[in-house]
């Protein structure tokens, strides 16, 4: 997932990206939230799928916040006890 966003920010300059789920599949919205998209909201009865609407969450990111995250993640990187220990003993 987080190849597809810095392919979606970096290569092809998008602003946003954002993610449908179905709301009876939380697994879905779990991977979403552990990239660092946020919940933006409910579309209800959104799809009509296999004969009855289900709801939909959505969830999106902004590219100031994969820039900040990616930052962030660079940084607990440099940081990291483990990453020193490899140093130290390469």
């Amino acid at each position: 997932m987080n190849a597809v966003l810095a392919y979606g920010f970096n290569q092809r300059q998008l602003h946003r990206i954002y993610a449908p789920h179905f709301m009876n599949n939380p697994a879905s919205g779990r991977v979403l939230e552990k990239v660092g998209m946020t919940y933006e909201g409910r579309m209800r009865e959104h799809y009509s799928r296999f004969g009855q609407y289900v709801d939909v969450e959505l969830y999106g990111m902004l590219e100031q916040n994969f820039t900040a995250a990616d930052e962030s993640t660079a940084l607990c990187a440099e940081t990291s006890p483990r990453r020193k220990h490899s140093q130290k003993s390469g």
